[in-house]
């Protein structure tokens, strides 16, 4: 599925914490855990989003730091905490934007020096902030000291304008892209002192702001090699230089050489092989490595795009590694592909150094934006393989020698031209024949796999179904029966499948109508062991029952309402549903982008007016659509289009 879903570990992520508020008030049960098994774990949905990554810096024990720049703070991510890498901890700022030394102003690099102490550029107040680490109390102190800049712009050599970049040498002197004076300064670090001299050295751009080799306009991002030698993003002139240091004497050449050039690049990144990594925003991000030739001592003429092509397509910010080689990217916004609408994020490519190679879908750290549509929809075949509707249909097969699933997807039905806006988009049967909902043409197009269980490349019209050509259909449910259960307008309709002719009825018999005001959309449908067909009103907030009559083979004429979910000023939307075999209800409900359940009495077949929240994607006040499924052994599977494309699993014997 290009651009949907990727590589994600299997990590064990705590959705537990402070109560869940349930429907109706009501305070729920600590939530069980649950674990993302497929696609692109994203985090950060709430309070701890990001708002406009920009540096990136990697500490010595594996904690990622952020500059969030519209945010005016620093956040870190800290391997092993409960919330890692959901939830970033504010370690500098976050007080309001001002010039403080507990503030920050439009925040861009960040780096670490040996002693762990965190340096950051205030852009905005034109200074860098050092904020002293304690070891022993395992925190950053909640002030800053100024150690660059006066926190006036200006040209003079105690002055900066506009900081970016930051670096800190193996002397512990600090180097600052200046990127306002069009220079890159050295602050020299005393260590008996323990400061650093109030006036700078400049060491490149000594010929002011232009395109010559002594030049640079606009430098952005830099790094220092293993060897000492400066690069330099010169984001103005479309160009990365390398500034080679005189071992000797431990000075920088006026004069730079170009190592790539033709692009627009801001971050810079070194890894342990010398290879360079550059960054770019501007009309298309992206991101290149440019491979490093140790006997020539030369860098390759051109880079080698790290990511998927959707990735390379979206503004790409700081950079930075771990010791184990693994790469963190902050990405801002998307400029040329309007299907990949990413944005406030960080994704981690994890390195395989046996191939030498990235992951090719980052792993997402923490943001506010979506990719694609989102999880709209989710099933489990007889083989516990996992399916997946968002703009494309795809599969994660099982295996059960890893007990995990396949870390990429493959995709059964192409892009669609308008996916479900609510609800369930696909189903299936008790042959694995896939249903997929579709906006182009026939409404519902089926996948049969062959007898080695692989998929065909397209789909076919429903055999018999011809009513369901050109229909909208935002919700599909397969009976045991094979009977099509199919969601569109304010209908559910019913396609009677014929095991003897293998097709299904032409036209389909209204069983349920959902009333309300817009959207009065059948957003989920889901059938339990006794037939009995569950509908979500987005409209109403509410899922309601039709009894089915096995006699007759008929359903109730109306339905009784079974579940209810809490509203909010944004509007009330249940969509996906699944129904367990003890006949547990399970909604994803827009109110905190959240997976609800409600529990059954299999002996009055009443529900619980409470529910217990199984998942709190956050988010209140942006309502959200999402699917739910189980496999036969119960364990829930479930995603939405907030929290970007990835689908958890919650096992059985967690459930109550």
């Amino acid at each position: 599925m290009p651009g949907l879903l990727g590589a994600v570990p299997l990590l064990l992520l705590s959705v537990a914490g402070a109560p869940a508020v349930a429907a109706g008030g009501a305070v729920s049960a600590a939530a069980p855990r649950a674990i993302p098994v497929a696609g692109v774990a994203a985090f950060g949905i709430g309070a701890g989003h990001l708002q406009g990554p920009d540096g990136v810096a990697v500490g010595a024990s594996g904690a990622v730091f952020v500059a969030d720049n519209s945010g005016d703070r620093v956040l870190e991510y800290i391997p092993g905490s409960p919330g890692y890498p959901r939830t970033g901890v504010t370690v500098a700022g976050g007080r309001g934007t001002g010039s403080g030394l507990g503030q920050l102003n439009g925040p861009t690099g960040v780096a670490l020096d040996s002693k762990g102490d965190l340096f950051v550029s205030d852009s905005g107040n034109n200074r860098v902030l050092e904020y002293v680490y304690s070891a022993a109390r395992h925190r950053y102190a909640p002030a800053g000291r100024v150690v660059a800049g006066t926190g006036v712009a200006g040209p003079g050599p105690s002055q900066l304008s506009s900081p970016t970049g930051l670096a800190i040498m193996a002397t512990g002197n600090l180097v600052v892209a200046d990127s306002g004076n069009n220079r890159v300064q050295e602050f020299s670090y005393d260590r008996a002192a323990g400061r650093f001299a109030a006036r700078a050295t400049t060491i490149a751009g000594t010929g002011g702001d232009g395109s010559g080799a002594s030049q640079l306009s606009y430098p952005a991002g830099i790094a220092l090699d293993a060897r000492g030698d400066l690069f330099v993003a010169d984001a103005g002139n479309f160009r990365v230089m390398e500034y080679a240091v005189t071992a000797a004497t431990q000075a920088y050449p006026a004069d730079g050489t170009v190592v790539i050039s033709g692009q627009f690049c801001r971050w810079l990144a070194l890894d342990s092989r010398g290879d360079l990594f550059v960054s770019w925003s501007y009309v298309a991000g992206g991101m290149v490595e440019i491979r490093y030739n140790p006997v020539t001592r030369s860098f390759a003429s051109r880079g080698t795009p790290v990511g998927t092509a959707q990735e390379n397509g979206i503004n790409a910010g700081g950079l930075a590694f771990d010791t184990s080689g693994h790469l963190f990217v902050a990405y801002t916004a998307v400029t040329s592909n309007p299907d990949w609408t990413v944005w406030d994020l960080v994704l981690e490519f994890s390195y395989d150094p046996r191939a030498g190679t990235y992951s090719p879908v980052g792993t997402v750290m923490t943001q506010i934006g979506r990719q694609d549509e989102g999880v709209s929809a989710v099933a489990v075949d007889s083989h516990r393989n996992l399916f997946v509707s968002d703009v494309d249909g795809s599969v994660y097969e099982f295996r059960p020698a890893a007990a995990g699933y396949a870390p990429l997807g493959t995709v059964i039905a192409p892009p669609l031209a308008e996916p479900a806006v609510y609800g369930s988009a696909l189903a299936l049967d008790s042959r694995n024949d896939l249903f997929v909902a579709s906006q182009d043409g026939p409404g519902v197009l089926e996948y049969r796999p062959d007898a080695a269980g692989r998929y065909p490349a397209s789909g076919s019209p429903v055999p018999g179904a011809s009513e369901l050509t050109g229909l909208q259909v935002t919700a599909i449910a397969v009976d045991s029966r094979n009977d099509l259960l199919i969601g569109s307008g304010e209908q559910v309709l019913e396609f009677r499948y014929s095991a003897a002719t293998g097709s299904y009825a032409p036209s389909g018999t209204v069983i349920a109508t959902v009333a309300g005001s817009s959207p009065p959309t059948p957003a989920g449908l889901a059938v339990d062991a006794h037939g009995d067909l569950f509908v979500t009103s987005p409209a109403a907030g509410v899922v309601q029952e039709y009894l089915f009559n096995a006699k007759t083979g008929t359903y109730a004429p109306a339905g009784i309402t079974v579940a209810s979910v809490p509203g909010n000023s944004q509007g009330t939307y249940p969509t996906g549903i699944a129904v367990n075999g003890r006949g547990d209800l399970f909604v994803f409900t827009s109110h905190g982008n959240s997976v609800l359940e409600f529990t059954g009495n299999p002996a009055t077949g009443i529900y619980a007016a409470e529910s217990t929240v199984i998942f709190g994607g956050g988010g209140t006040g942006w309502p959200g659509t999402g699917g739910v499924g189980l496999d036969r052994e119960g364990d829930l599977f479930f995603g939405n289009n907030v929290d970007s494309a990835v689908v958890y699993e919650v096992a059985a014997s967690a459930l109550r």
